[in-house]
């Protein structure tokens, strides 16, 4: 916490403090900064809170924190503070509040003060930081904080003041009424104004302008006193009557003698909105991710435009070329979004990308172009989190011809899926690792039945432990790899997995607390001797020729024989089989599937002893 300030006024007595808070309620951060204002009746009495509030920076996401908080003679409130963010350096800024302000709001703007150029090379920051006011005229802030010039620590005094230096001085701050709605023909305007000087005021000229209409001015009789505010409704009322129109009303004080004229005027612009106007605002679920289902909510968040409320009124969904239609009871209310959730579900299964958009359909809405909402989903595989930036991850995986050094991964997760090795079946293979980090348990998985599931009888390392005892170090480990006899030929993912200081969990998809997941491809042979292995050079070439028709097509010279090509979908289900002859040493087919479903799809052309696999996408 920074320190008190302590001021003494007429009637009571104040203190302010303030400290850094978590003000992001979700798993991330954002520092806030929480400040109090304390007061007394008198000297010996019991100190009660006065106001208090969250301060959080209102622009580019920065943490805010280091307050350091005083009052002026006039009991308004300046506060220097230090920002950062991923973004953007180190900054210092200023905000306050006039004591006339709704309590626990820093209603003055951000402003800058100070911005690094250079960050800070060290752990130490803002623990030398003060503002004061300025005995010469109680209004004036001195605020001293730390920046970065050129990697260098350097001392940075920010000077600024809330309080006016005029005698006479009033502005309009803000226009209240009306606001976007069912405006008419007779509409009141209401203003609030604020005496920025030092004299009290009384018979204040204020005015308003509709578009470039007909000025209107009338008299605030007051009295104001200084750093005090009044809301006031001009007698005249305005003509804002016609529907769908956007109107700018300006207003502004004229007081005679004002000395400072930039802070006389406000503008606002309203809107008189349509009776029916509806729309979706948002596609709540589902989100894009692993382990999405055939049965997954659509959730929708509808909001009212109009001024009418709204009942059973027709929401649809378009998911791919599923198009689905319900009602909503309601009731619809202006200013009162509703979520709502359809009774039939989409299916998500089949991994790859969904488009999915949804909308509302309500007889005579004056504004369609806000009825519709489009997000895209990808259902991937599971890219559980852990932590491997203390080295606890994996930095070197050798297997076959898969040789590659790697960095801890984003959020713990790699997708190293272009890198792919031939590996023999019924064959025992080398698997080395390499982590920065001693007693990690390793397990690896394969999918073999292509399924996109990683499961018990998948695992070909079963919790190897690198480095037993360990802790910091560089760590090498050579394991065995056994692929079964009998297995599925072709090409498979490989999930690789470590967790430090116990089994990786059984389930591929857990997160952990340190360790790392990365996924690879291995291409599954039958051993029949490099030599006569018949598509050891070959390659299948899949070719998309429209409207979810592919042409496929392998060619090879060490044998003819005839060929059979499967189609498998993601559970398993083997959806075509048939025979493909060799044709002048090269075989073709083409596969038509406009007719399935969308999603990803296994092919495989080759003999019963070996053969090559792809996946392909419908869409």
């Amino acid at each position: 916490m920074n320190q008190a300030q302590y001021r003494r006024f007429p009637g009571y007595n104040s203190a302010i403090f303030n400290f850094v808070v978590d003000t992001d309620g979700s798993g991330a951060e954002l520092a806030g900064i929480r400040w109090f204002e304390m007061r007394q009746d008198n000297d010996g009495d019991p100190w009660t809170i006065y106001q208090e509030g969250t301060y959080i920076s209102p622009y580019n996401n920065k943490h805010a924190f280091s307050g350091s908080m005083v009052m002026d003679g006039q009991g308004n409130i300046g506060m220097g503070y230090t920002t950062v963010s991923s973004a953007e350096k180190i900054a210092i800024y200023f905000t306050g509040r006039y004591a006339s302000d709704p309590l626990g709001q820093m209603t003055v703007d951000e402003t800058l003060i100070a911005q690094s150029l250079s960050n800070n090379s060290s752990n130490r920051l803002a623990d030398y930081v003060q503002i004061s006011v300025d005995p010469a005229n109680d209004k004036t802030f001195w605020h001293i904080a730390e920046y970065f010039i050129n990697n260098q620590r350097t001392d940075v005094v920010g000077v600024f003041q809330i309080a006016s230096n005029y005698a006479q001085d009033m502005g309009a701050v803000s226009i209240d009424e009306p606001v976007d709605g069912a405006l008419s023909e007779t509409e009141p305007i209401t203003i609030t104004i604020f005496n920025y000087g030092e004299d009290e005021q009384i018979n204040i000229p204020v005015s308003y302008q509709v578009g470039g209409g007909e000025v209107v001015t009338e008299i605030v009789p007051g009295p104001l006193a200084t750093g005090t505010a009044m809301q006031y409704t001009f007698n005249t009322t305005a003509n804002l009557g016609l529907v769908g129109s956007t109107y700018t009303i300006k207003s502004f004080t004229n007081l005679a003698g004002d000395e400072f004229r930039s802070n006389d005027t406000i503008t606002k612009s309203v809107l008189h909105l349509f009776p029916d106007d509806i729309g979706v605002t948002g596609i709540i679920s589902p989100l894009s991710g692993s382990g999405l289902t055939s049965e997954e909510d659509i959730t929708v968040s509808l909001s009212n435009f109009g001024t009418a409320d709204q009942t059973n009124f027709e929401v649809s969904y378009q998911l791919n070329d599923v198009l689905v239609t319900e009602q909503v009871p309601g009731p619809l209310t202006t200013d009162s979004p509703i979520n709502f959730t359809f009774s039939q579900k989409g299916d998500m299964m089949a991994l790859g990308t969904y488009q999915l958009s949804a909308y509302t359909s309500l007889p005579g809405d004056a504004f369609i172009e806000n009825d519709t909402t489009k997000v895209e989903i990808i259902n991937t595989l599971c890219q559980p989190q852990s932590n491997c930036h203390t080295g606890t991850g994996i930095f070197l995986f050798q297997l076959g011809t898969i040789d590659t050094a790697t960095d801890c991964s984003p959020k713990g997760y790699g997708d190293y899926t272009e890198l792919s090795t031939e590996l023999e079946n019924n064959s025992i293979n080398e698997l080395t690792i390499a982590t920065y980090y001693g007693s990690q348990y390793i397990k690896v998985w394969i999918d073999l039945n292509d399924n996109f599931v990683f499961e018990m009888d998948e695992v070909v390392v079963d919790n190897f432990e690198i480095a037993p005892g360990m802790t910091n170090g560089y760590y090498v480990e050579t394991m065995s790899l056994t692929i079964p006899d009998g297995v599925n030929l072709g090409e498979h993912i490989l999930r690789a997995k470590t967790n430090l200081n116990g089994p990786v969990p059984e389930d591929a998809c857990n997160a952990t607390s340190y360790g790392e997941t990365e996924d690879y491809k291995v291409n599954l042979v039958l051993h029949i001797g490099v030599e006569t292995t018949p598509f050891n050079n070959a390659d299948m070439v899949i070719k998309t020729v429209g409207n979810n028709v592919f042409d496929i097509s392998l060619e090879t010279a060490t044998t003819n024989e005839t060929l059979i090509i499967n189609l498998h979908n993601v559970f398993g289900q083997k959806l075509v089989e048939n025979r493909v002859n060799n044709v002048n040493g090269k075989y073709q087919y083409r596969l038509d599937l406009s007719y399935a479903k969308p999603g990803a799809y296994i092919v495989r052309l080759g003999s019963p002893q070996a053969g090559k696999v792809k996946r392909i996408m419908v869409r």
